[in-house]
């Protein structure tokens, strides 16, 4: 997948899933100017990506709070979406 300078990525922006933007940042550190951007929802993020109005869409899987976040796989099969990265 290519990543450059007209990179979207999308992530949850609910204080529950803070860490997504930290994530996205660090996952492309090696990359100058992507452009991050919040959505209300873990499901509004992904559905960007699916609509092509983002590349990447970074979401938990798994967090120290919360636990397992069950409805992330279920919204990949529903968007057919997949993994390309973890961090």
């Amino acid at each position: 997948m290519a990543v450059g300078m007209s990179t979207r990525v999308a992530y949850n922006e609910n204080a529950g899933s803070s860490g997504a933007k930290a994530a996205a940042n660090e996952m492309l550190s090696a990359v100058n100017g992507f452009k991050t951007i919040g959505y209300a929802t873990i499901e509004d993020a992904i559905a960007v990506v699916k609509k092509e109005d983002a590349k990447i869409a970074v979401v938990p899987a798994e967090t120290s709070t919360h636990g397992s976040y069950y409805e992330i796989y279920d919204l990949l099969l529903k968007y057919v979406l997949g993994v390309v990265g973890e961090s």
